[in-house]
Formats: C-alpha cells, structure tokens, sequence
C-alpha cells in the first residue's frame, strides 16, 4: 500500500485516477479470480465476464480514491495529507461494499482478522481496520517523498502501534463470559454439480436428517443446516417440488418431528414461493415441532440470483433464464431458539456489515451464517468468505455458527478465534458451545457512522490544506 500511494501522492488527480483503474483492475481480478470457478464453465466463451466485469467495476473504488488522495495531499502534504488519503482509500472500499450491487469481498480490512490489527475491528468495523493499514502505507509513502519527516514518520507509526495496543487491552472479547450454550453446524458434502439434479432431493432430505439425528449426544438447543440444501419450495406453494418425491407438507412434518425428537430449533435451508415470488429461505422449526418462522435473504447476489437491468437486454447471456429469478426478503428477522437470539444470514448477506447490523440493533445475541461456497470449488473463495465470518464476530462481539454445504462450517469466539472448524469436501456434523455477547463500539455505533466519520475527516484536511497553503501564498 505504501507503493500505492506514494503512486498517488507525486501524481495529479487525474494520472491517480487512470492508476488506481489499472492497478484495482489487477487486483481484483485475481481476488475475485474464484466467480467463474462454476459460473464461468455456464456461460461458455463469456466466462471472462464473471470475473473481469466485478473487476473493473470495483476498480472504480482505486481510481476514485487516488484521485481523491492525490488531491489532498497536493493541498495538505505530510501527515495530514497521508492520514487524510488513507480515510479516502477506506470511504471508497466501503462505498463498494453496500447496496444491491455492492461487491465486498476483497476488503483489505477482512484480510486482517487473525493479525495485531483485528482488535480495531471492535471498534470501527472493517473499515476502520482498512484505514489503520492504509494509514501505515500511506505515511511511509509520505516519508519516501520528503525524508527529512523521519521523527514525525516515527511519531505517527507510534500512535497507530498505541491504538493499536490499546485496542487490545480493552477489547471487550478478551473478558467474554465462558460459552455454555450447545449448538450444532450440519455441513451434508452435497457438490453443486449434483445439488439441483432431482434425483438429489432425496439424498440430501435423508442425509440432513441423519446427521442431524447425530446431534442427539451433544444436546444442542440450535441446529443449523447450510444454505438451500433441500432444493425445492417447502412453503405452502409446492409448485416447484419435483413430482418424484414427497409433498412440501409430508417435508415440513419430517423437519418439525426431526426438531421435537432433539427438543431443539433447527433451521433449514430451502426455498420459498410467495406471492412476491421465489425466495432464498430458512425454514426455523421449533423445539414443539411447529415452522415458527421463515427468513428471507435480503441481499441477493446481482448477475445471478437477481438481475438489475430488464433481462431481455442481456438475452444473448446463455443461461439468464435460469438466473435472477429471486426476490429479496423485507425483515431483518432475530429469531428465539432456546436462550439465544438468533440472527440468520443467508450467505452473500454476511459480507455486508451494514446487514448484520441491522440485525444486532434489534438483539440478536447469535449470528447464524448458512451459505453454499460449493460453488467455488476449492479455491480462495470458501477461506475468504469462512475469514470475513471471523470479522463479523470481531466487530459485533457476537458468536457465530457457520453452516457450509461443503465447507468451511465452525464456530467462531466473539475475538475472532474457530473454536470448531471443519475442512473443504468432508460430510461432519461441527458441534460445540456459544456464549452470551461481548458488546463491541462498533455494534453500538454501526458501519455508517465510522464511513462519516473518515468522510468528515477528509473534508477536514482539505480545510486545512487550502488554509495552510493560503497562508504560505
């Protein structure tokens, strides 16, 4: 990063602008190089598309804050200039990241959760991580340009290392009351090259059960199954079930006699019709076997579980009519199981800190992630999505369960430690113990108040910078 930005501060706005394109073009495209692992063998001579098209656009985010880091270090040169093109390079990496086609893998902030810096996350999110790390790069690229600052490039790398130690000591997870509550993550080993043939439903209606049937030993109070491993609507409409196998109610009945025989909640991934339309769903069955609730993903995956411009523009794209045909869910739902509160998130959701949030300001105590990362084979992908679970449970204090069809499936301490992990490609049942939160600053505060606060910061420098060069003049 230090490379990066000293790129930005000996160039105008505009060259930092066409830099950052190129050089985030790079970078995300071997990030996010695990899209097309599936999608990619889909679309056939289009498979590049999967990959390049999330890149470039995310590429955007660099070239936008170099030429906003450029711009106030030509007006505020030094440390406050460095400090300022650091909140820039943060402002932009989060604006990437929310919205329905935000894109929020690839943080430089989530690639810290096992490092010295992983404590900051409990109090300024990822965002916040992301900022102290560009902070340090910036500030050695300031001192490359000028290197008579080494003693106030010495006393800024202080301060962030004290901030750094400080956030350790008072990490509120390093306190956190023993975990005590039993809880199960159910990961069936069912691939995607097989999960949607009909003759699949059956396999993994049988091997859900039976492994969950295993769970009996270790008394859990809430089990978890991944994301749509039952591949057919189990709701009221059972339009989509397969003729071949039993009716959504006789499905529904199995699960609730499945939760009263464990006298445990258990969520199951499946899908849903409304008449809003189809759904990414999970099917929460209470302990006196009743469907007590049903989640529906909220943050859909653009390009392929929801498509944002008129499909009949992209009808030359092999496959669209198999893609975009979900609908999002409206509620940030907090679910009771037992003692705990339980906050589902279907998959692509948990990278989005603003989502989880809004779950965490209505009382979950539990974040419940259940994802299929089949899609990505084994490469970076399944580790990327299992380390973003890890900062999830840094900046909301909360425990998390992790249910992946395939893996990584866990469960992970409020200070980001798997206290249970499976590997890729291996059919286990992950049981082990939660325990209430350790509130964090930054559940307290959330994601957009720390992006406001780096945004008003920038503001701040440029201020400064015209006053202080106005006063040179």
């Amino acid at each position: 990063m230090a490379g990066l930005f000293w790129s930005w501060f000996v160039t105008p706005a505009r060259t930092a602008f066409w830099i950052g394109l190129l050089s985030g073009s790079l970078f995300f495209t071997i990030m996010y190089s695990w899209f097309g692992v599936t999608a990619a063998s889909l679309v056939g001579p289009y498979g590049f598309v999967t990959v390049l098209g999330p890149a470039v656009g995310d590429a955007l985010a660099f070239a936008f804050a170099g030429a906003f880091a450029s711009l106030v270090y030509s007006r505020a040169p030094g440390l406050l200039g460095a400090f300022a093109g650091a909140a820039a390079f943060a402002v932009a990496e989060w604006l990437r990241s929310v919205g329905m086609l935000g894109v929020p893998f690839a943080q430089i902030g989530y690639s810290q959760a096992s490092s010295i810096f992983a404590p900051l996350a409990a109090y300024g999110g990822s965002i916040f991580v992301t900022f102290i790390v560009g902070a340090i790069g910036a500030v050695i690229a300031s001192y490359i340009i000028n290197r008579t600052r080494a003693a106030q490039t010495l006393g800024a790398l202080a301060g962030i290392a004290l901030v750094t130690l400080a956030a350790f000591i008072f990490w509120p997870a390093r306190h956190a009351a023993p975990a005590t509550i039993p809880v199960s993550a159910i990961q069936g080993n069912i691939r995607q090259q097989t999960k949607w043939d009909p003759q699949s439903f059956l396999l993994a209606l049988s091997r859900y059960i039976e492994l969950t049937q295993a769970t009996q030993a270790s008394h859990p109070v809430f089990v978890l199954w991944p994301e749509t491993v039952i591949t057919a609507a189990i709701g009221d409409d059972d339009g989509l079930a397969p003729k071949d196998v039993p009716a959504a109610q006789q499905v529904r009945n199995r699960f609730g006699e499945l939760a009263h025989s464990l006298n445990a909640t258990i969520a199951v991934g499946s899908l849903q019709l409304s008449t809003d339309g189809l759904h990414n769903a999970l099917y929460f069955f209470a302990p006196n076997g009743m469907l007590d609730e049903i989640y529906r993903k909220r943050q859909l995956v653009p390009f392929a579980e929801w498509i944002p411009v008129g499909s009949s523009l992209l009808a030359w794209f092999p496959y669209l009519d198999q893609m975009g045909r979900q609908v999002p869910g409206r509620e940030p739902s907090v679910i009771p199981a037992g003692p705990l509160e339980v906050a589902p998130l279907i998959c692509w959701e948990s990278a989005f800190s603003d989502v989880v949030h809004d779950q965490l300001v209505r009382g979950a105590s539990l974040l419940a992630i259940s994802t299929d990362d089949g899609w990505f084979g084994e490469s970076a992908g399944p580790y990327q999505h299992a380390q973003i679970a890890q900062i999830r449970a840094i900046e909301s204090g909360r425990w998390v369960l992790r249910a992946a069809a395939t893996g990584i499936s866990g469960i992970i301490a409020p200070d980001g430690r798997w206290t249970q992990r499976s590997n890729l490609d291996e059919q286990v049942v992950v049981s082990g113990f939660v325990g209430p939160p350790a509130p964090t600053l930054f559940a307290t505060i959330g994601p957009w108040n720390v992006a406001y606060a780096l945004f008003g910061f920038y503001i701040l420098a440029l201020i400064i910078g015209r006053r202080w060069s106005n006063v040179s003049r």
